[in-house]
């Protein structure tokens, strides 16, 4: 992994704006990632990781069953783990709500 303090000086620290006290992850935006066929969980994990780090507040990943219980293994503070079955397509991104419908009625 790389070292970002290698990257940034003490005055480019000063320019990263403070964080409310009042505020709470839902304030800093939300990200939804898409990826990850079967077995196949890594570009999911680093695309998760990477919106945390550049200051998302909420992460959810929709991906192919097999990887949910790796994924909550590396990433917990993601909020929801969304499961696909079949594979994961270029077509994913616009059939978003049908997948997010169903996922949330079986979770109910």
């Amino acid at each position: 992994f790389l070292n970002p303090a290698r990257y940034f000086t003490p005055e480019d620290m000063y320019k990263i704006p403070e964080r409310d006290a009042h505020s709470n992850k839902g304030t800093y935006g939300r990200t939804v990632v898409i990826g990850g066929n079967a077995r196949m969980s890594g570009a999911a994990y680093l695309a998760a990781e990477a919106s945390y780090r550049s200051g998302s507040g909420l992460v959810e990943i929709v991906t192919h069953n097999n990887n949910t219980a790796v994924l909550k293994e590396l990433i917990p503070e993601a909020y929801r783990f969304s499961q696909m079955e079949g594979v994961i397509c270029r077509h994913c991104s616009t059939s978003y709500m049908k997948i997010r419908r169903i996922s949330m009625a079986n979770s109910r």
